[in-house]
């Protein structure tokens, strides 16, 4: 007579095996061999498997049968619930075609989220140089005195490792900050980014033109040369996102609000990669080289170098494999 292990082995092996099955293959051909049916089927099969693992344990079946299904169960899990891995193949097609074609896509909004930010600024910095009694209508005192001193001696010679480690998780900090709520904006329709685009033009353009009235214009200007132009990028993109969101939540009627966000979903995410991988390289720049006393023509070379990446990366690049693309077709 059957034992109650082997009952309810012959009662369930075929649909282990099943799963046995695409746990091999996956393993041996990756994600990418499954079959539509053997997709849909994984995760229902995961879950039986799971239920008979714990019917096994209450009726203290065979120890056999447990380790078993605790060996299908784990590999299961393991494959269900991690990402495939990544192959050098894809990271080189998302920052070779990918990223650059998002940004060239988007371009409308990048050059709203851009007159969004520095007309403020142009405005805000013509007026405090002009008038330098006006910054402090935009930027408190006590702020404008603290950076009025930080930049009347210029940079600081021979700053020590430990301040630079610090410098940079400050800036990664801030900037990354000024970028979310950039970007976080956008779930008000749109309005709240337009708000921090241009409070913080307003802002940035009132400290230059403040400090330039001062007359420490030329030890500013050493300090942020070399960074500014990734860093100002990398906001402006961040604000291109959340104008992005807030034009979806527009767009979209209540029906197919979820519908339309899942749409734009990789366009935002793609955009906010773009913005956080320019403020990332920005704030290891402004920590490590910025605030070194070096040549200014070093620096004026980062910037420049900067630049010509940008315009490379997210405008020739991108015209260029459209260009072939479009050629290739009869």
């Amino acid at each position: 007579m059957a034992t109650l292990s082997e009952r309810f082995v012959r009662e369930k092996r075929e649909q282990w095996l099943q799963l046995r099955k695409i746990l091999l293959k996956i393993r041996e051909h990756s994600y990418q061999s499954l079959r539509e049916e053997e997709i849909e089927d994984f995760a229902g099969l995961y879950r039986l498997a799971c239920a008979d693992l714990a019917r096994a344990r209450t009726l203290q079946l065979s120890p056999d049968v447990i380790d078993y299904l605790n060996n299908i169960v784990g590999q299961a899990h393991k494959y269900l619930y991690s990402f495939p891995p990544v192959r050098s193949s894809q990271v080189k097609q998302f920052f070779t075609g990918i990223l650059p074609g998002v940004i060239l896509q988007n371009r409308g909004v990048i050059l709203l989220a851009a007159v969004f930010f520095f007309l403020p600024y142009g405005t805000s910095f013509i007026l405090c140089v002009s008038n330098p009694d006006t910054a402090p209508l935009l930027v408190s005192n006590k702020f404008l005195e603290q950076i009025a001193e930080m930049h009347r001696a210029g940079a600081n010679p021979g700053r020590g490792a430990a301040m630079s480690t610090a410098a940079l998780s400050f800036y990664v900090y801030n900037n990354v900050s000024i970028a979310f709520f950039s970007f976080a904006g956008g779930v008000l329709m749109g309005l709240g980014t337009i708000y921090f685009l241009v409070y913080n033009g307003l802002t940035l353009g009132a400290i230059f033109g403040y400090i330039i009235a001062q007359g420490y214009g030329s030890h500013l200007l050493v300090f942020v040369t070399a960074h500014s132009v990734l860093e100002l990028g990398g906001l402006v993109v961040a604000g291109a996102a959340g104008l992005s969101l807030g034009y979806t939540i527009i767009k979209a009627s209540k029906f197919y609000k979820k519908d339309q966000l899942s749409l734009q979903k990789n366009n935002i995410f793609y955009l906010l990669c773009a913005a956080a991988l320019m403020i990332t390289c920005a704030a290891a720049i402004e920590g490590g080289i910025s605030p070194q006393p070096l040549p200014y023509v070093m620096k004026i070379t980062v910037a420049l170098a900067s630049l010509i990446v940008l315009v490379f990366y997210f405008g020739l690049l991108p015209l260029k494999r459209k260009r072939g693309n479009a050629g290739g077709i009869e």
